[in-house]
């Protein structure tokens, strides 16, 4: 038994051995695409396809044969360069276009698909059972809170040195988040979102200090609230080959009632300022790897900061059902640069099921990501980041995610041990927070 299934192995390769690259003539490149893709035996369709081309064979029929057995292989990235090639030799080749679209579509390129989508005739529009283009394109809601142990972990020390002087330490707490955003066609393929952010953060100040005498100490705790209010805005730009260009730019104001003490009255006094970022992003897809770079320039916290960003995002299946992201970012300040590393791995898990799971590991403090969609302002620093996000698709028109995210912080507070100029010391701590986000997208 094992001999005959060795010898119909080695018949099955006679066909392929037999020819060499020299002796591969058009005629015969033409006639096994044919035949197997009539076949429906895709795999060989792509191998005789493949050698054609290194024979110096090119043209419509090739590749548009040999996109068709990677679509229905379900390499919808592999099958898209197919595609494409095959609309220089006939561009209005309505088949080609079709899978182009669909291609698209079924890896997340909307905006690519769009474009293509506008070139389709009425009647190729209602045999395929589209409607034309609506101005909103996508409504996407996210809100969830975040949890923090700083207080329960840090608000206990006592924050006066040995010399009984003075000591102050501000804590951050929970907080929640809500973002409402909408996504416009403007152009033939070009989106635009727009969205606004709630941020309310909660905060606990605690100082104490001598009055009068070392052993006469008043400690004071303030509890308050900053809330910040971040207006956010892109444009996703397709251009040439698969290249796409996404400007942004992100604003956020932060108000607050904080606490003024001098040794002899106590103020409340109300405290806002404003920061943005703007941002420029380059990516380039190539079959199944997507190359991307970003360069950002922001003010936050009062302080000018660049930030520089190299990501690639790589699909090896040609689909959804696996893919990653390596990204390296860096951001200087001044004189002090942070790099952070970043690792993301997603995976189909059922028929409409995604689970992601992510790392950053470095100070992402003041730095963005996704083309300045989330900004990272808040004065104590991120030592990493660990993420579980969870993606379960309705139907075609919604999609629910759930985000799981955990900090490391660390925060410093202000300790003075004698009466001189340079007499205090800036101590850290750590804590962490656990931040839980519920998103909607509505597809229209």
């Amino acid at each position: 038994m094992h001999k005959i299934r060795l010898l119909a192995f080695i018949a099955m390769l006679l066909p392929l051995l037999s020819f060499s690259e020299g002796e591969v003539d058009f005629k015969t490149i033409d006639q096994k695409t044919l035949e197997h893709y009539q076949s429906g035996e895709w795999q060989e369709v792509i191998y005789w396809a493949k050698l054609g081309l290194k024979a110096g064979y090119d043209y419509y029929y090739l590749r548009i044969r040999m996109g068709v057995s990677y679509f229905n292989l379900e390499k919808y990235f592999m099958a898209i360069p197919e595609f494409r090639k095959s609309l220089t030799f006939n561009g209005e080749s309505k088949m080609a276009k079709e899978y182009l679209y669909y291609s698209y579509l079924y890896t997340g390129q909307s905006n690519e698909a769009e474009k293509v989508k506008r070139d389709f005739p009425p009647e190729m529009l209602s045999n395929l059972g589209l409607k034309k283009s609506k101005i909103l394109k996508m409504v996407y809601l996210e809100t969830g809170p975040t949890f923090s142990n700083n207080y329960n972990k840090n608000e206990k020390r006592n924050p006066r040195g040995g010399q009984q002087i003075f000591g102050m330490e501000d804590l951050y707490g929970n907080n929640y988040y809500t973002h409402l955003g909408l996504d416009l066609n403007i152009s033939k393929g070009v989106s635009w979102y727009l969205g606004y952010s709630n941020l309310i953060i909660d905060k606990r100040e605690s100082i104490r200090f001598p009055i009068a005498a070392p052993s006469n100490l008043k400690d004071i705790e303030y509890n308050y609230k900053i809330y910040q209010n971040q207006l956010y805005t892109n444009l996703v730009i397709p251009f040439a080959d698969d290249w796409r260009l996404i400007p942004a730019f992100h604003l956020l104001h932060d108000a607050y009632k904080t606490l003024k003490i001098t040794y002899q009255s106590n103020e409340i006094t109300d405290t806002s300022y404003s920061g943005y970022i703007a941002s420029l992003g380059l990516s380039k897809q190539l079959k199944w790897l997507n190359l991307g770079l970003s360069a950002a320039y922001s003010n936050l916290n009062g302080r000018i900061q660049q930030q520089y960003s190299l990501s690639f995002m790589y699909y090896p299946l040609g689909n959804l059902d696996f893919y990653g992201q390596t990204a390296i970012q860096g951001l200087i300040e001044e004189e002090e640069t942070n790099i952070v590393f970043q690792q993301m791995l997603g995976t189909k898990v059922l028929r409409k099921l995604w689970i992601e799971l992510l790392g950053s590991f470095g100070d992402m403090s003041l730095m963005s990501e996704k083309n300045a969609f989330v900004v990272y302002n808040l004065s104590d620093k991120i030592k990493y980041r660990i993420s579980a996000n969870v993606i379960y698709s309705i139907s075609e028109h919604f999609e629910v995610s759930l985000r799981y995210q955990f900090f490391e912080k660390e925060g410093n507070w202000l300790q003075y041990q004698g009466n001189g100029p340079e007499t205090y010391k800036i101590r850290t701590r750590t804590y962490q927070t656990h931040q839980i986000l519920g998103g909607l997208t509505w597809k229209l």
